[in-house]
């Protein structure tokens, strides 16, 4: 297995033993009466936004870069994950990041991919 690839299993080991750790700390019982389901809806939700984060902040960094955007072209994996989770700033922070355009012309990108993601 050449660096590239030994680097990019670590980094999905990473990502996934934090993904453990925010489970197991984010699924304790809730304390609320009849909260149960409603609270740990609540709390996957946060997870996921939580982990998306963590895969754009991972992915962003140049030794793990790989996310293949260019400006105007697809929409990396993990900036559509960061904008599914909710998280549009953080969105268009790697949109930059990955293809080193502007801020509006990132904003841009990212908001036509939302209407996009919507339109399904």
């Amino acid at each position: 297995m050449d660096q590239v690839g030994l680097g990019e299993l670590a980094l999905g080991a990473l990502v996934f033993l934090v993904a453990l750790v925010l489970l197991a700390r984010n699924l304790r019982p809730t304390a609320a009466p009849g909260g149960g389901d409603e609270g740990l809806r609540r709390r996957v939700e946060a997870l996921e936004r939580q982990v998306a984060l963590l895969q754009g902040r991972a992915a962003a960094t140049p030794a793990a870069d790989g996310m293949g955007a260019t400006p105007g072209g697809t929409l990396p994996d993990v900036v559509r994950a960061t904008l599914l989770a909710g998280n549009k700033i953080e969105a268009i922070k790697l949109y930059r990041r990955a293809t080193g355009v502007g801020l509006k012309e990132a904003k841009d990108a990212v908001d036509a991919a939302e209407r996009e993601l919507r339109g399904r």
